[in-house]
């Protein structure tokens, strides 16, 4: 290892046995002692295309330690347009889904599993295996701007090896939903959603994809497997007296094209892409591996940040091919500020607000953002509406565009399903944005009422009367601390007068029903002649007496004074921290 990885950091150890390192490059290298100690399994997710447009133009392929060498292989939506399935089992019991490699040994072939060493960099992932006394080495890689994925196989004494590649279609959503027609042709085969996919091809009619590999394979189905067809979407390829195999996988939304792949130069040029994003360097004489942990850190985060926005989907949601409303003003639109990228944070800000609906001027939970923007989900929790708020003051205070209040952005009709009003501009949205917020109030309060939730999905109400009779505590926090951003950035203005004004309310209301004792309550619920506290020390329902989002975000909006957050602090250190971090609730339920 020492030899192969000469520049080890944050070298990770466990009895004695090297588990995880990072080298070169910022790539993370994992050996297989780890991944026998961790319950969630490794995996990487590489994506490719044009990462900073928001559109159909990602190619994306996941692959996982245990020898799933690519899945979930796609080009544009993450959900419907997807080559090949996903993991169905994290425990590797299932054997079908992804892409496997076989190798034959003593007349039978043997799957290809766990590597001594799992190797991540930005741009691929790489498998090494001890294999009597050679070292065969599998690599799957992408080129930034390319939608090709290649897999190479490799053995380092030029062994000469028999390999069968199984992968696992879908051309859709799910496994088994389809027939294939895929057309093979010498050391290829294609498949297009017009013979494969009516629901895609009516939207993208030139969708292809395509294997392309050496001279002398066999491309045939599960037959390799099991003698006759068993119908499982299978393709194989099998590879006799072979010391090295090029297997790639190609994406189009038109004609396939020439393409030069290398593993060296793409990687420095995909790292140089992120390093112009977020390349902080960081130096100091005695800190100088906590700042390495830093930019390691930065750069990684970087990358996942960028599958958020560009092809929304994850190694264990394995499905999304939406912008959730609230995602997408999270992590994205940070990382976008972080990089000074304001062109992308505008961008994002009058896409979003596109999708307020006209009959009731809310915003959906998510939405498709591509040919398939018809598909929206047509309710939402109710802190989704005060993102697009908060991230417009964020913006406006980064970089004084006023203009863009005054740029055309159509509202979205829920019933219709397709925009309406086409010349409303983004201040006539803010506008009917905060009538829809006052008109969610709790009656008699300046409070938002619950409706479909807050950021913590796992406290929904059973009862639905809940939804307008009960309050976040942390709601209307974010919401005042949005809109006293707003208030500021459009001072004396009359939106800027009517924003201030409703931010006072809030504060007023929050200090006057929320805060009891010096406690904010995780919720209220309010009755005809009283107020119910829960999660508070005055709740004698649920037996839950503190909730973290109220006591953070009070002290982040600086909606309480010097006094009140160290009071909170110290709540949250003395009730919430525990040996494995700070919890959301005081105790289990």
């Amino acid at each position: 290892m020492d030899k192969k990885y000469p520049n080890q950091r944050h070298i990770e150890k466990h009895n004695g046995k090297l588990l995880s390192f990072f080298t070169d490059n910022h790539t993370h290298v994992v050996t297989i002692d780890k991944e026998r100690l961790v319950e969630r399994q490794h995996g990487h997710l590489l994506i490719s295309g044009d990462l900073l447009s928001g559109k159909e133009n990602t190619f994306a392929s996941t692959n996982w330690m245990f020898g799933v060498f690519s899945s979930h292989v796609v080009l544009g939506n993450t959900n419907i347009q997807k080559l090949s399935g996903d993991l169905r089992n994290p425990l590797n019991l299932h054997k079908l889904a992804g892409l496997r490699i076989f190798i034959k040994e003593n007349d039978k072939f043997k799957l290809f599993a766990t590597p001594n060493v799992y190797e991540m960099g930005i741009n691929y992932a790489r498998w090494i295996y001890n294999y009597q006394g050679d070292i065969i080495t599998v690599t799957a890689s992408l080129k930034l701007n390319e939608w090709v994925h290649r897999l190479t196989i490799e053995s380092e004494l030029n062994k000469p090896y028999d390999f069968v590649i199984t992968n696992q279609l879908v051309f859709g959503d799910h496994e088994y939903q389809r027939d294939f027609n895929v057309k093979i042709d010498k050391n290829s085969a294609s498949l297009e959603a017009k013979d494969n996919n009516d629901f895609v091809a009516s939207k993208y009619p030139n969708l292809k994809y395509r294997f392309k590999t050496q001279e002398g394979v066999i491309i045939s189905d599960d037959s390799v497997l099991f003698n006759e067809p068993k119908g499982h979407g299978l393709i194989s390829f099998t590879f006799n007296k072979q010391s090295k195999v090029t297997l790639d996988i190609e994406a189009t939304y038109d004609e396939f094209k020439a393409y030069d792949l290398n593993l060296e130069k793409d990687l420095l040029e995909y790292k140089d892409f992120i390093e112009s994003l977020t390349g902080y360097k960081f130096n100091h004489k005695k800190h100088k591996e906590e700042l390495l942990q830093l930019e390691d850190t930065i750069f990684w985060y970087t990358h996942n940040a960028l599958v958020h926005f560009a092809s929304p989907h994850g190694l264990e949601q394995s499905n999304g091919a939406a912008w959730g409303t609230r995602d997408v003003l999270q992590g994205p639109v940070e990382l976008f500020m972080t990089a000074q990228r304001f062109d992308l944070v505008r961008m994002i800000i009058l896409r979003v607000f596109s999708r307020q609906f006209i009959e009731n001027y809310d915003f959906p939970q998510w939405f498709m953002f591509d040919k398939y923007y018809e598909i929206q989900a047509h309710e939402s929790h109710g802190d989704i509406i005060v993102w697009p708020l908060k991230v417009l003051g964020d913006y406006l205070e980064a970089t004084n565009d006023f203009s863009i209040l005054d740029e055309k952005v159509p509202f979205m009709s829920m019933k219709e399903n397709k925009w309406v009003l086409e010349d409303s501009t983004l201040r006539t949205h803010v506008d009917k944005t905060l009538n829809a917020i006052q008109n969610s109030f709790v009656k008699g309060m300046s409070l938002p009422a619950y409706g479909g939730g807050d950021w913590d999905d796992t406290l929904q109400p059973a009862n639905k009367k809940l939804t307008d009779h009960m309050v976040s505590g942390w709601t209307p926090v974010l919401l005042y601390e949005s809109l006293n951003k707003l208030s500021k950035v459009l001072e004396a203005t009359p939106l800027g007068y009517r924003v201030k004004d409703l931010k006072e309310r809030i504060k007023n209301d929050y200090e006057k029903y929320m805060i009891v004792d010096g406690v904010p309550a995780g919720f209220i619920v309010v009755e005809d002649d009283h107020i119910d506290y829960l999660l508070h020390p005055k709740d004698k329902n649920t037996g839950l007496k503190l909730r973290l989002l109220p006591l953070t975000r009070t002290i982040i909006s600086e909606m309480v004074d010097k006094a009140q957050a160290i009071k909170h602090v110290r709540l949250i250190d003395e009730y919430l921290k525990h040996p494995d971090g700070v919890r959301l609730m005081d105790t289990f339920v």
